[in-house]
């Protein structure tokens, strides 16, 4: 509730009314309905990731939760969601910070700066596309929402890798380039604006 509400310098603000945390909270979850989408974000996990998570979902369940797997309509879409990220992140890091890549280039670690520096090499219409697809993909996860309260997702399909390490080997026997594994669940939220929050669930 402390940081809840409409915020006038946030131009993306909603103004809406608010309704207090904190009593729902004290409410637990018994009765919430917490769907589990395996299809894309379950699919490839690392197994030490997937047990983790299923010892998580049982807790929930033993807590009065209603948990069970749901197919998303549409989800055949959500694949794009690393792609269309990867384009307006890019864009509007290089809008936001364009003054500063010109005056103080020195200033920026040189991944960084070459990171942002490929906006340069992004038409204008790959940005409307991914606006586009965007929405499609803000759709798809709305719908989700008309059959459950929430949606349980791994927010890393990997365990912490090592620095020298590029690739994510899965048990499926799939890989996966450690940034792209370490985006690919979280970048859907990202896009489409809905709330998340990352619980622990595992000591490794």
């Amino acid at each position: 509730d402390a940081i809840s509400g409409y915020d006038p310098s946030d131009t993306s603000g909603l103004r809406a009314p608010l309704e207090p945390a904190l009593p729902g909270l004290r409410d637990g979850v018994r009765g919430v309905r917490i769907g589990v989408p395996e299809e894309f974000f379950w699919r490839p996990v690392q197994d030490e990731v997937d047990a983790e998570l299923r010892r998580g979902l049982d807790a929930l369940r033993d807590a009065g939760a209603v948990v069970r797997p749901i197919a998303i309509a549409g989800g055949e879409h959500l694949p794009l969601s690393v792609a269309v990220a990867f384009v307006l992140i890019i864009v509007e890091s290089a809008a936001w910070h364009r003054s500063w890549l010109e005056e103080k280039p020195w200033g920026y670690a040189p991944d960084v700066f070459e990171y942002i520096s490929w906006a340069k090499r992004i038409p204008a219409t790959d940005f409307v596309d991914a606006q586009r697809v965007r929405r499609l993909i803000s759709d798809v996860v709305d719908g989700a929402f008309a059959e459950v309260d929430l949606l349980a997702v791994p927010s890393q399909c990997q365990v912490a890798s090592r620095v020298d390490t590029p690739l994510v080997t899965f048990s499926d026997g799939s890989s996966e380039h450690r940034d792209a594994a370490g985006i690919r669940t979280l970048a859907i939220f990202n896009l489409t604006g809905h709330p998340g929050v990352s619980v622990p669930v595992g000591r490794g």
